[in-house]
C-alpha cells in the first residue's frame, strides 16, 4: 500500500509539473503577443488577457478530451470493437434499444470515456493496444497540427493563444495518459497497456469490464449474466487494476443477487488485501459495506462513515448506489423518513436520464429491501413500547 501511495504521489507530481510548464509557456507567449510584461500592462489589457486565456483554456480542455475519446472510438472500430457509449463530462451518447440516446453519467477521476463492446476472446486474447492508445495518438497528432497553426497565427492574439493552448493541452493529455502512472482514481491508458501485455488475468479483467459495460447498457443486470464470469481472482491476479476489477464485479453480483451477508464478507476480505484496485472501486465497495452494516439489526454503519467517505459521496451524489446507501442511512442511522423520502424523489428524477436501466431496477429493489426491514423493525419497537 505504501508503494502504491508513492506511485500515486509521483503521478500527481508529474502531472502538476507538466501543467506548470504549459502555463509558463502560455504566459510567455501572451506577453509577447501584447508586447508588454505583465507588470507594464494596464488593467484593461490585463483583464482582456485573462479573459482570453480562461476561455481558450476551457475550450482547449474540452476539445482535447473529445479528441482523446474520439481516438479510442476510431482505433477501437479498427480493431473490431463495437460502439457502446461516448461521454464527455456528464453528457453521454449511448446506443440504446431505440438507437442513439442522450443520457447523464459521471465517474470520479475521468473527464470522459468511450466504451466499446470487445470482440470475443480467442485463445485467451483480444486486441487491445490500439484501442487503449488511440486517444493518446490523437492527442499528440492534433497537438502537432495545432502547434503548426499557432506558428502561423501567433501574431493574432486570440487564435494564437487558442491554438497554443490546444497544442499544449494535447501534449499534456498525451503524456499523462501514455506514461504508465497511477493518478489515484483510475489507471491511465499507458498503465492499462502495460498490465494487459504482462498478465493474462489483466487481459481477462479488461475484456470482462468491457463486456459487462456493453450488456449493462442494454439493460442487463449482473445477476443475469453468465455465472462463470464471476469467480474471485487469485491474489496474484489482483496485482493490477484490471484483475482487481474482476473481484469488484464478484462482490457487486452478490449484492445484485441479494446475497448481502456473502457480499459483506467478500468485500471485507477484498478491502483487507494488498491489491492494485482503482480508488473509485475501493470507495464504492466501502459504500456497499456501509449499506450492509446499516441494515443489520443494530442499524449503525460503524466507523466507516468518515469525512473522506462523505466527500466521496458528495462527488458521486448522483450515482444510484450512493443514493441508495444514503437512503438506508437516513432510515436506520438518522431515523428520518422525510429525508429518506426526499432521496427517493431525487433518485427518480436522476433515473429519467440515467443510462443503465438494469442498475436502476437493482437499486430500487435494494431500497425497497431497506424500507421493508426498517418498517418491520419500527413496528416491533412500537409493539414493545405498548407492552
Amino acid at each position: 500500500m505504501k508503494k502504491r501511495k508513492r506511485n500515486i504521489q509521483t503521478g500527481q507530481i508529474f502531472a502538476c509539473i507538466l501543467m506548470l510548464l504549459a502555463g509558463v509557456i502560455c504566459g510567455v507567449a501572451m506577453t509577447k503577443s501584447f508586447g508588454d510584461s505583465f507588470s507594464d500592462m494596464g488593467i484593461g489589457k490585463f483583464i482582456i488577457c485573462l479573459f482570453v486565456f480562461v476561455v481558450s483554456a476551457v475550450l482547449a480542455m474540452y476539445v482535447q478530451i473529445i479528441i482523446h475519446e474520439g481516438g479510442h472510438l476510431l482505433f477501437g472500430l479498427l480493431e473490431g470493437y463495437r460502439f457502446v457509449s461516448f461521454r464527455i463530462g456528464n453528457r453521454m451518447l449511448m446506443k440504446g434499444a431505440k438507437g442513439l440516446e442522450w443520457k447523464r453519467y459521471s465517474l470520479m477521476g475521468t473527464g470522459g470515456q468511450c466504451l466499446m463492446e470487445p470482440p470475443q476472446m480467442r485463445d485467451g486474447s483480444i486486441p487491445y493496444k490500439w484501442y487503449n492508445l488511440g486517444g493518446v495518438l490523437m492527442n499528440l497528432f492534433t497537438a502537432a497540427v495545432f502547434g503548426l497553426l499557432y506558428l502561423l497565427c501567433r501574431q493574432m492574439f486570440f487564435p494564437g493563444i487558442l491554438f497554443l493552448l490546444l497544442a499544449l493541452t494535447g501534449v499534456v493529455y498525451g503524456l499523462i495518459n501514455v506514461i504508465p502512472i497511477n493518478m489515484g482514481a483510475v489507471a491511465n491508458d499507458g498503465a492499462n497497456v502495460k498490465y494487459l501485455g504482462e498478465d493474462k488475468h489483466a487481459l481477462y479483467g479488461f475484456w470482462l469490464q468491457m463486456e459487462v459495460a456493453a450488456r449493462t447498457t442494454r439493460g442487463e443486470r449482473l445477476k443475469d449474466m453468465p455465472e462463470e464470469w464471476f469467480v474471485m481472482p487469485s491474489d496474484d491476479a489482483m496485482q493490477n487494476s484490471m484483475g482487481a476489477s474482476a473481484a469488484v464485479f464478484v462482490c457487486s453480483r452478490y449484492i445484485d443477487n441479494m446475497e448481502l451477508e456473502r457480499a459483506e464478507s467478500a468485500i471485507r476480505e477484498l478491502l483487507d488485501k494488498d491489491t492494485v484496485m482503482a480508488d473509485v472501486h475501493r470507495w464504492m465497495l466501502t459504500s456497499e459495506l456501509i449499506y450492509c452494516e446499516t441494515i443489520k439489526a443494530n442499524g449503525q454503519p460503524g466507523p466507516l462513515c468518515t469525512g473522506d467517505m462523505e466527500r466521496f459521496w458528495n462527488v458521486m451524489s448522483k450515482n444510484p448506489s450512493v443514493m441508495r446507501v444514503k437512503y438506508a442511512l437516513a432510515l436506520f442511522r438518522d431515523e428520518n423518513e422525510k429525508a429518506a423520502s426526499k432521496i427517493k424523489v431525487d433518485f427518480e428524477t436522476m433515473a429519467e436520464t440515467y443510462p443503465y436501466s438494469g442498475e436502476l431496477e437493482e437499486e430500487r429493489q435494494l431500497m425497497e429491501h431497506a424500507w421493508n426491514i426498517y418498517r418491520t423493525r419500527k413496528a416491533q419497537k412500537d409493539i414493545n413500547k405498548v407492552t
